[in-house]
């Protein structure tokens, strides 16, 4: 069972923004209740949607990188 509220309300539970004001989330929870553990968290799909698409960028980026520094040293190479 999952403990996100309905989607009307955003998947959060009634009357709790997530955050009170001035708490920004790094500290314990004001109102008393526990943070969800790291297995809650994980079996949450946005989170691993989110770093998948954090991990498919971090790949674009390094192929990009690596095909410029290829194309550069190429470059070098048959202008010595």
């Amino acid at each position: 069972m999952s403990s996100e509220g309905p989607i009307e309300n955003g998947g959060r539970r009634a009357g709790n923004s997530g955050h009170p004001a001035g708490n920004s989330g790094d500290g314990p929870p004001v109102d008393g209740t526990p943070r969800p553990d790291l297995r809650m968290v994980a079996q949450d799909r946005r989170i691993w949607m989110i770093l998948g698409m954090v991990a498919v960028l971090v790949v674009c980026c390094c192929a990009t990188a690596a095909g410029a520094l290829v194309a550069l040293s190429t470059g070098l190479v048959t202008a010595g």
